[in-house]
């Protein structure tokens, strides 16, 4: 089984807890494990402005990722209130110097994201990307149980079994153990990954500073509030039981650790560059008849992709008057606003006017990098405006009537395929939901353009395969 240990490393306010990732990265060591710190930048700069090199040094010898500059959920708040290039920009402009900290206190450029409190959003997701950081974690975006997800053109997985859940309990050795066999048992078919996770700020406080919080603030440094430290007795117990489970889980569950480098080198599917247009004739024959991602030579392609696949196919062909030979692979994602109303019955397009269109989406995709949200179309002289399923129908099932009878028809009918793929009606995107998820969002925080927007993203999901 393999297994990912998560460390939240992100309490800056209270100086007492840098010593908690000092004994836990020994811990981890000791044990042969590479342990990931999911570091706040700010916290990474506490440690250097405190002088803390012993324990930058032994968390070095760990994998070291990024978990947020400031740890608020104040920037998730403002995500939901701007459009999507304002909120990529704002994360670019800010983000980006808390990697460059993190990166330059640890000697590591970090591989992975963590928000803070689980928060998540697909514009986080899409500037991470673009600043070099290809892996979510603690997100909700899984296939299955610790099967990850291509979502945002980024690995996605989530937690699992928090061990600081059962620090207060006398019985917790125990306890751990059986989580981790359930755990086993759900991924015995799936052969999902176990991401266990702790923030070492509980081994030796009892809890996160208490309202008003620099967690919840614009600021870091606004408030600083004491915490009770745990009596050292119990920390003692807490460790010695730690080092317990973790011998169990080296040698008797024979768990094989790994971090998310390692992940992505296991799940990362080569970029299969150009595709023979008979493949992309197929992933049209597969996506008019379902709306989902499909496979093709070894290859999962997510609707988004096959979108664009298809829609570069007819600009090829509106130039040439014939079907290219290759199709370049592009990381298409959704679309940024919900589809226009839907039509009640389909229409017949002119199939020149569908190829004219396909060609000038193509290009806009080529710039933008995501899907249109609708698509301004023409039938019996009246103007209409199809969502982006009815239209890939469309395109879909003029390209397949173009390759088997080597002409254009006249004309095709649009596409029945709904504006959002089938996936989006699984739990992972219906039980979406910001509100009293966590203490960092204000209490009324819904999230409703997020929500929706996440689930727009739907169509860039596809599953990660497990080498």
């Amino acid at each position: 089984m393999r297994v990912i240990m998560n460390l939240d490393f992100e309490n800056f306010v209270n100086p007492s807890s840098d010593e908690a990732g000092k004994i836990l990265a020994g811990l981890l060591s000791r044990h042969g494990i590479r342990g990931c710190f999911m570091t706040v930048a700010e916290k990474a700069r506490a440690l250097r402005s405190r002088g803390r090199l012993d324990i930058i040094n032994i968390v070095k010898n760990h994998e070291v990722n990024y978990h947020s500059d400031l740890h608020s959920g104040a920037v998730t708040e403002f995500l939901d209130e701007v459009d999507w290039d304002r909120g990529i920009n704002y994360l670019l402009s800010t983000e980006s110097k808390g990697i460059r900290t993190v990166e330059e206190v640890f000697d590591q450029f970090p591989r992975a994201y963590t928000g803070p409190g689980g928060s998540w959003s697909p514009q986080v997701i899409v500037a991470m990307r673009r600043m070099g950081i290809p892996i979510m974690s603690y997100t909700p975006f899984e296939i299955a149980p610790g099967v990850p997800m291509w979502y945002c053109n980024a690995l996605n997985l989530n937690y699992y079994l928090c061990l600081d859940g059962y620090y207060s309990d006398e019985d917790r050795l125990r306890k751990w153990r059986e989580r981790f066999e359930a755990l086993c048992d759900v991924r015995k078919e799936t052969q999902g990954v176990i991401s266990l996770f702790t923030y070492p700020i509980q081994l030796l406080i009892k809890g996160w500073p208490p309202r008003p919080s620099p967690y919840l603030g614009r600021s870091p440094r606004e408030v600083w509030i004491p915490v009770e430290g745990r009596p050292k007795a119990l920390v003692t117990s807490i460790v010695r039981d730690l080092d317990e489970f973790l011998s169990f889980l080296v040698k008797e569950a024979k768990a094989e650790f790994i971090t998310y480098e390692d992940l992505y080198a296991l799940c990362k599917q080569d970029d299969p560059g150009w595709i023979p247009v008979a493949d992309v004739v197929e992933l049209a024959k597969a996506i008019e008849s379902r709306l989902t991602y499909h496979t093709c030579r070894g290859y999962c392609y997510s609707p988004a992709e096959i979108f664009g696949l298809i829609a570069h196919t007819f600009g090829c062909y509106r130039r040439d008057r014939s079907l290219p030979q290759l199709v370049p692979y592009r990381r298409i994602i959704g679309p940024l606003f919900s589809a226009p109303q839907r039509l009640r019955e389909p229409i017949q397009l002119s199939a020149d006017y569908v190829v004219e269109v396909s060609e000038d989406i193509s290009w806009a995709m080529e710039r933008s990098g995501h899907m249109p949200s609708g698509v301004k179309s023409e039938s019996g002289g009246n103007a209409v405006t199809l969502g982006p399923g009815p239209f890939l129908g469309a395109m879909a099932r003029l390209l397949i009537e173009l390759w088997e009878s080597g002409k254009l028809p006249e004309q095709v009918s649009s596409g029945q395929q709904p504006d959002m793929p089938d996936i989006v009606e699984q739990p992972v995107f219906r039980e979406l939901r910001y509100f009293r998820v966590w203490v960092g969002y204000s209490p009324d925080f819904e999230g409703a353009n997020l929500l929706q927007l996440a689930k727009l993203q739907s169509w860039s999901a596809k599953p990660a395969t497990l080498r």
